[in-house]
């Protein structure tokens, strides 16, 4: 299996910088396949790394720095709004990772085998929100954002 570059902006991978919400993401018409997300991924900088194989159709199972003791292991579906893609992230099973069972949304582009995630801002859409300019159902929860 060849191993592919992976850039993170933003935040620490999968795990911090992400906005949680107890729905997901995506709607069934939403979701596509893409064969060249499966494989192995790193991140050169912090050595982070991941593997993704398929778990069903346009579903993906993603498995974050697999040689450790207890990976953290997520429910992966990629999806396109227009012409752009997202991965919406949910745990297989608890870790202390992730403390809320709840999906994630990354932004995702792939060049060749350079792929790039960018998770949601949480002070721009709680700006957003205290605006008005965004009307989504949430909550706070010592002050991190919560999607209801």
């Amino acid at each position: 299996m060849t191993t592919k570059l992976m850039i993170l902006l933003g935040a620490a991978l999968l795990l911090a910088g992400c906005v949680p919400s107890l729905q997901p993401f995506y709607t069934e018409k939403d979701l596509v396949w893409d064969p060249a997300l499966v494989g192995e991924w790193v991140a050169p900088k912090d050595g982070d790394w991941l593997v993704v194989r398929r778990a069903g159709e346009k579903q993906y199972e993603v498995r974050m720095k697999p040689s450790q003791e207890d990976p953290a292991v997520f429910e992966a579906r990629l999806l396109e709004l227009g012409d752009t893609r997202f991965v919406d992230l949910y745990p297989a099973k608890p870790h202390r990772s992730h403390t809320i069972a709840a999906h994630s949304v990354y932004k995702l582009e792939r060049h060749g085998d350079t792929l790039r995630l960018a998770g949601l801002d949480e002070g721009w859409l709680k700006k957003m929100i205290r605006d008005g300019k965004l009307q989504i159902a949430h909550e706070l929860v010592d002050n991190d954002l919560l999607l209801t």
